[in-house]
């Protein structure tokens, strides 16, 4: 995860790759104000497990000078709902969170969401997340997997790229080999 955070910032990407802090959500209504309330904890943003619950998420994102001024998007990658916040603008939505299974609907994979101009400023940018996990057939460990604001419809994505890309190099591999050793026999 280092390396491609590393990678993101060498390309004058925002990654978020910071704290959180995290609190139970009663209802589906607007972020909560006090951040430091009962029940609410500080957590790493990639051990975030929304998994049979919804929670508020809040984290920040750094973003390079560079790209400030650009059309941004922000990538979303994990299996989850999620609301989106980004300096107390709502930006978007992947699926909806829900309090149960009956009023989630999924979100995808991996989303990109056009942002609006002029929400994402140079420097630190807070970014509040409603999220909830209530169709999980298993606990995952793990099951965010990225947050990164980017040009829209520019610059690499790395998590995609590691995540589907590399297995289908892998499984060329394996064919050739095969090809090439029933050849041999």
């Amino acid at each position: 995860r280092l390396i491609l955070i590393s990678i993101g910032i060498w390309l004058g990407l925002a990654f978020n790759a910071s704290a959180a802090q995290v609190c139970p959500a009663t209802q589906d209504a607007d972020p909560p104000t006090d951040w430091g309330a009962r029940g609410c904890i500080d957590q790493h943003i990639y051990e975030l497990r929304p998994n049979g619950q919804m929670v508020w998420v809040r984290t920040s994102v750094e973003v390079a000078d560079a790209i400030a001024t650009q059309p941004l998007a922000l990538r979303l990658s994990g299996r989850f709902s999620a609301r989106l916040w980004i300096n107390g603008q709502a930006v978007g939505r992947n699926g909806l969170p829900g309090l149960d299974r009956a009023s989630e609907a999924p979100g995808l994979m991996d989303v990109e969401i056009t942002l609006p101009d002029g929400v994402v400023r140079a420097g630190d940018n807070e970014i509040i997340l409603l999220v909830s996990d209530q169709h999980a057939w298993i606990d995952l460990a793990h099951p965010f997997h990225g947050l990164s604001i980017l040009p829209l419809g520019g610059g690499p994505d790395i998590y995609l790229l590691v995540r589907r890309v590399m297995p289908v190099m892998a499984l060329g591999i394996l064919l050739a080999g095969l090809i090439y050793f029933a050849g041999l026999a």
